[in-house]
């Protein structure tokens, strides 16, 4: 049975990092004000608290060698932008180290 989004709010309360708490309560509002589906917010919320979750449960020598590892790699992300008649683009845009 899925999960309802009150459900799934809530359960942004036990996240172990009040930042990520905070930020995720941050991601749903803007997810409303965009007027984002339910079942769209309920997704990502699921998706976001379990990262943070996951993310905390590391220990801190873990999340430093991961920070080492990407600190002087290129990377890639999606720069969104929309033209003049509201379509949505997304531009993959790459760098050479963060």
């Amino acid at each position: 049975m899925p999960t309802k989004l009150s459900t799934t709010i809530k359960k942004i309360e036990i996240v172990p990092n009040p930042d990520n708490a905070r930020l995720i309560f941050e991601f749903h509002k803007f997810m409303k004000s965009n007027g984002s589906s339910e079942r769209h917010q309920n997704n990502n919320l699921q998706t976001i608290i379990s990262c943070a979750n996951y993310l905390t449960s590391w220990e801190h020598s873990q999340q430093t060698r991961l920070f080492e590892i990407l600190i002087d790699k290129p990377f890639w992300f999606c720069r969104s932008s929309s033209d003049h008649h509201g379509v949505k683009n997304c531009e993959i845009v790459h760098t050479e180290s963060y």
